[in-house]
């Protein structure tokens, strides 16, 4: 496997990263905290720091082949050692826009069969004049014993955030009430649903969207709009954008499918 030899640690002085509760369904799936080892290589453009779940079983990396422009995630039994370690399993990571910024989930899920998931949250952003965007979707991989090969089971957005220049005069000001820019938020929660008593795990998918000020949108000209209130000059709910997905798993696929399909929320989710 390409890049294996980078997967090695060195030494530094960094403090340990505190565990969240895990969470843990009727069946005994289980989300843990997946983070970066005490003492790891911090992450840099090429190759992420070691992440481990608490009892240090499961390891992960991610390796960039800069000659292919092509992120892979390696999955070890146990933490890698100072001269590296044959991870047990590999997946290329999508990476559309070519240019995304990529992290592992900072959870993992482990199967009562033994199964994990891995996540890998890929950001695309973009820069404008006076704002920016930027959105993020997670990946889970699963890797199955004895399967070098790791497959992606789900894919969902899991964070948005967008600020659009809004006034460009004096007069922009006093319509806007100050208020010169617009923004977007999303954020994106995958728990466990513990109602589950047998089998695989599903899933919760929850999701929060507001914009400021008021309900605005990237589709329209804030300027064409009425004068603003101090009154209006807050974050409200996007109702359509923040929803509550129940996620299954597909037997047949070893995939997952939402119960849903997910609403168009462009304004969030593209930079």
């Amino acid at each position: 496997m390409q890049m294996i030899s980078m997967l090695v640690l060195a030494l530094v002085t960094a403090a340990p990263t505190p565990s969240r509760p895990a969470q843990i369904d009727g069946a005994g799936n289980r989300i843990e905290t997946f983070a970066p080892i005490a003492g790891g290589k911090d992450s840099t453009d090429s190759i992420s720091a070691v992440h481990c779940t608490p009892d240090r079983q499961r390891c992960a990396q991610l390796s960039l082949d800069v000659d292919g422009n092509v992120w892979t995630l390696y999955l070890f039994d146990r933490l890698p050692g100072a001269a590296g370690k044959t991870p047990i399993a590999s997946f290329p990571v999508p990476n559309e826009d070519g240019n995304a910024r990529m992290a592992l989930w900072p959870r993992i899920v482990r199967e009562a069969s033994g199964r994990v998931l891995v996540g890998v949250e890929a950001t695309s952003s973009t820069s404008y004049s006076g704002g920016g965007a930027s959105a993020a979707t997670l990946t889970l991989a699963a890797a199955e014993t004895g399967n070098e090969a790791m497959k992606a089971v789900l894919t969902v957005p899991s964070r948005g955030s967008a600020m659009i220049r809004a006034c460009f005069s004096e007069a922009d000001m006093q319509q806007r009430a100050s208020a010169c820019h617009d923004e977007y938020a999303f954020d994106g929660t995958l728990t466990l649903d513990p109602a589950v008593r047998t089998g695989a795990p599903h899933f919760i998918f929850t999701t929060s969207a507001k914009s400021f000020p008021g309900p605005v949108s990237r589709s329209a000209d804030s300027l064409a709009a009425a004068p603003l209130r101090r009154k209006d000059v807050k974050w409200v709910t996007d109702a359509q954008c923040s929803y509550r997905r129940t996620i299954s798993p597909d037997a047949a696929s070893g995939t997952f499918r939402i119960d849903t399909p997910l609403p168009v929320c462009d304004d969030y989710l593209v930079p």
